[in-house]
């Protein structure tokens, strides 16, 4: 298997690319706290006139996670454009419904943002038996053990109510501690008989809005996530180069457990960052 060419810094590669694409978690920030340098490293990409995005597994919306990135540091100024799954899960959804009437939706999220469903032409209900649309858009796992949706969910899976998952991650950093992420929700409702829609990084749809919206071709564009499961990946199949960080979920990995992440999903980096900061 070829090995990632190991490098100092994101901002040695500034060159070769036409467009940087970040995570949000893990990479930028970890929930709470802003990584240390990656303002700066941000600040000499744009100053070589670079454009820089935000690709992100979040299902909130692209409006929410810009004035969070905000809060962190990462203003206007840094990153020309945020691209969530929860935005582009919206725009999918407004082209679903839109001639399809009402429906009830069970909204599944975290905190009090309803954005994601804000405009559509959906009615939030409070129980899996009343739904006609599931919408996983984050889980609480601070709240909940993971097994508490294995009956909560059940009337919806057995009555085949469709479940759009618009945050793929399968583990998510809560106050840094690594807790189960939505896509385990959304495999327990599948194994329940649900019909589950995934939308988000790894799966194409996210990368095609992004490289639409900055014009850009995938060969050129440097991909910069800590998760090879989605961030490498999902940019592996766009087309797109890939730079691994050990800052967020894979931080103390070996290299014999790295390399294993790579044969497991079947894509490997062209670059990574051989030590735990950027």
């Amino acid at each position: 298997m070829v090995k990632p060419s190991v490098v100092a810094s994101v901002s040695d590669l500034i060159a070769h690319y036409d467009l940087f694409l970040f995570d949000q978690y893990g990479v930028l920030h970890d929930g709470v706290n802003t990584y240390p340098g990656m303002q700066q490293c941000l600040s000499l990409i744009k100053s070589a006139g670079k454009p820089i995005g935000v690709i992100s597994n979040s299902g909130k919306r692209s409006a929410y996670n810009t004035e969070r990135l905000t809060r962190f540091g990462f203003g206007t100024e840094l990153v020309d454009a945020v691209v969530s799954s929860g935005e582009v899960a919206w725009n999918y959804l407004h082209n679903h419904f839109q001639q399809r009437g009402s429906h009830k939706v069970l909204y599944l999220g975290r905190g009090e943002d309803r954005s994601a469903i804000a405009g559509l032409p959906l009615q939030e209900c409070k129980q899996p038996a009343e739904s006609d649309v599931v919408l996983l858009c984050g889980c609480e796992p601070e709240q909940f053990a993971l097994h508490h949706y294995n009956d909560w969910l059940l009337p919806a899976a057995q009555r085949r109510v469709p479940m759009y998952c618009t945050n793929p991650d399968r583990w998510s950093l809560v106050n840094s501690q690594r807790v189960y992420g939505p896509a385990q929700v959304a495999e327990i409702y599948e194994a329940l008989g649900g019909e589950v829609i995934w939308i988000g990084k790894p799966y194409a749809e996210i990368y095609e809005y992004t490289l639409r919206l900055f014009g850009v071709e995938g060969s050129r564009v440097l991909c910069i996530g800590d998760s090879v499961e989605h961030d490498i990946a999902g940019a592996t199949a766009a087309g797109c180069h890939s730079l691994l960080t050990r800052t967020g979920i894979l931080a103390g990995n070996t290299e014999l457990e790295l390399q294993a992440h790579f044969q497991r999903h079947k894509a490997t980096p062209q670059y990574m960052i051989q030590r735990d900061t950027l």
